[in-house]
């Protein structure tokens, strides 16, 4: 009978154990691991957005045409410090803005393209980067002032800075090596390429630039630059141990390769246009890249 007695408990608490557990997964389910929900957002309330930022932006940008860079919220300081590279990519989102019908930022992104043009420094052999004077030349800030240049371009139909645009793309062509990889910066004490310093955001950003180029100036080998560090990417590196990857960029962190994946948009045409190549893979271990690029606008 005593047994009888204990067996029943034993199920008694097993039952109680398995209700309490349900329980349990109920409540996380409804609360901590309830699925996301977002309100509507509808493409007018993006542009909206959009609009939004770049207002801030316009407001709040100094009379050099740098932006507001950093804003303590507390002390309501700012800070003097300073990302080149990051004015290049911001001044890129204001053209683009104002490339959709908002065209009164336009001269926001015009102050800003002075200050870099201002600091451009030829490299040699119809060659030109930009920096302020006491800084090495960044591959990124090239690219993305590339990019500003071609999406202004491209909203207006000036050809004004055809020149630089092609300085900027030679600059560019030097800093990447004959497989395809591209070094991150130009030092001024040596006059060339650091040979050892990479960078997992500026490669995708040239990448891109490349590409763009050769949109806008077919025939003048923009494709084959392109093509280079597009084969890097997704081939040569796709097969590289990510402790290689690693080592290569100088970093530990594995996050994947910014401005390598491209939205999509008219990257078909640009591809009709481009000599075969060697065909790019859908991924790569290295940084944890995936989908090899195959578009960059809208």
């Amino acid at each position: 009978m005593s047994e009888r007695n204990d067996e029943v408990t034993a199920r008694r608490r097993l039952a109680t154990a398995g209700v309490a557990w349900l329980v349990a997964a109920a409540l996380l389910r409804t609360t901590l691991l309830a699925p996301e929900a977002c309100p509507a957002f509808t493409a007018d309330d993006a542009r909206a957005s959009a609009v939004a930022a770049v207002e801030w932006i316009a407001v709040n940008q100094r009379d050099d045409g740098r932006y507001l860079y950093l804003y303590n919220r507390d002390t309501e300081a700012t800070p003097d410090a300073y990302n080149l590279v990051r004015h290049a990519g911001t001044t890129m989102a204001v053209y683009q803005v104002a490339a959709a019908g908002e065209m009164q930022y336009l001269d926001t992104a015009d102050r800003a393209t002075e200050y870099m043009l201002e600091r451009m420094v030829p490299t040699g052999e119809g060659a030109a980067g930009w920096s302020e004077p006491d800084r090495d030349l960044q591959l990124g800030a090239a690219a993305l002032m590339t990019i500003s240049l071609l999406v202004r371009r491209e909203a207006t139909g000036d050809p004004t800075y055809d020149t630089e645009l092609r300085e900027l793309g030679r600059f560019m062509v030097g800093q990447q090596r004959p497989d395809g990889v591209m070094l991150e910066r130009w030092l001024r004490a040596t006059g060339a390429p650091d040979p050892e310093q990479r960078s997992r955001y500026a490669t995708g950003e040239a990448l891109w630039a490349f590409a763009y180029l050769h949109d806008t100036f077919p025939g003048e080998g923009w494709d084959d630059a392109a093509w280079r560090t597009l084969d890097y990417l997704s081939l040569r590196r796709a097969a590289m141990p990510k402790s290689d990857c690693s080592r290569i960029l100088g970093r530990t962190s594995g996050r994947p390769i910014r401005w390598a994946r491209w939205p999509p948009g008219t990257w078909n045409r640009t591809m009709s246009t481009m000599p075969a190549a060697s065909p790019p893979s859908s991924a790569s271990r290295c940084g944890g890249m995936r989908n090899a690029a195959v578009a960059w606008r809208p």
